[in-house]
């Protein structure tokens, strides 16, 4: 199955609130699509194996030179336009994590309350809210590594690791207060079942 339509499906699952905050991964490809892959500087993958690049001497007239700076114009034109389209998507789908990462700590929070004795359904409902989250990361962070892999393979650029480097020290990767709390909360369920 391809992954747009995994992630189509997969984001079914989720209430209708969180539709509008997912990586649109189709406009990402979309544009991929339709601007990058003719522009692709490896070219190795961008003409048939049979196909040669005919040696000219003469420097002015290389077409395989002309050929490789338009090439070069082109990818340089349209990968900072592809990162300022990937960075909205992350910024918007990196917000709505934190919002909804304090609630649901916040509803941990409650549940795990030593005064408090929570039911069973309100501990099961802060570890679903809880999975969900990890879901909701998990599918929009794969969607921003496929875009950016496409981009690689379609532009011959690599840039894939340095914007997950760069990408590396948002809330939605680096936030571990849910990841400390879900052992606790796991726990305080089995012992009340």
């Amino acid at each position: 199955m391809k992954y747009g339509s995994h992630l189509s499906q997969q984001k079914t699952e989720f209430p209708d609130a969180w539709q509008a905050h997912f990586v649109d991964y189709d406009s990402l490809k979309r544009f991929l699509k339709t601007q990058m892959v003719d522009t692709s500087v490896h070219l190795a993958t961008a003409f048939p194996r049979s196909h040669t690049f005919a040696w000219n001497a003469d420097p002015s007239s290389d077409q395989f030179a002309d050929l490789l700076g338009a090439r070069l114009a082109r990818v340089s034109s349209l990968t900072p336009e592809f990162v300022r389209m990937l960075d909205a998507e992350v910024t918007k789908f990196n917000a709505y994590f934190v919002q909804v990462k304090d609630a649901t700590k916040a509803k941990i929070g409650r549940a795990l309350d030593p005064e408090h004795m929570p039911e069973v359904a309100e501990l099961e409902a802060a570890l679903g809210d809880l999975l969900l989250l990890e879901r909701f990361v998990f599918l929009n962070f794969t969607a921003v590594a496929k875009a950016l892999k496409k981009h690689d393979k379609w532009s011959g650029l690599h840039i894939r690791e340095p914007y997950l480097m760069r990408a590396s020290g948002l809330p939605f990767v680096v936030s571990t207060s849910l990841l400390k709390l879900k052992p606790e909360l796991l726990a305080r369920l089995t012992a009340v079942l």
